[in-house]
């Protein structure tokens, strides 16, 4: 029955890595890849959210807009933006991640600050250094010259 005890051995381990903390590197990562993602779902709304702020008199709903973007500017306009919006999330998610991460001390119980603190302090340092990023994207998504939707 060596075989029955390989098995009980590899569950045990895959059971004591399940339950061990990322480290603030991974976190970065993790948190970097996932808003990537989400990056490339929600730059096409984005875009037609910023165009609808920028024309408050039209009364356009956000699908027509978006229709009306692919049909003056093409489909490639609803990915205006894409590049500085993917750098502005991946920056500031990898940030609060891993900042987050380094401040609780790793899920260790030595020199950890409250939840709360550390999420206020992680998440104020993120959106200060990913600022820039968030103004270049919302002025390439402005769209062509003029903010008028034609």
């Amino acid at each position: 029955m060596a075989g029955a005890g390989a098995v009980l051995s590899a569950r045990t381990e895959w059971t004591t890595r399940r339950h061990r903390f990322p480290s603030p590197m991974e976190e970065a990562l993790l948190g970097a890849l996932g808003s990537a993602g989400a990056c490339l779902v929600s730059n096409p709304i984005d875009v037609a959210r910023v165009r609808l702020q920028l024309e408050r008199g039209r009364g356009l709903k956000l699908h027509a807009t978006m229709v009306h973007i692919c049909k003056t500017e093409g489909g490639p306009a609803l990915a205006r933006g894409l590049g500085a919006a993917m750098a502005y999330n991946v920056v500031l998610n990898a940030t609060r991640f891993s900042s987050y991460s380094l401040l609780t001390a790793g899920g260790s119980t030595e020199q950890q600050l409250p939840p709360a603190v550390s999420g206020f302090v992680s998440g104020y340092a993120a959106g200060y250094i990913s600022a820039p990023f968030a103004q270049a994207k919302t002025i390439q998504q402005q769209g062509a010259g003029s903010s008028k939707l034609s």
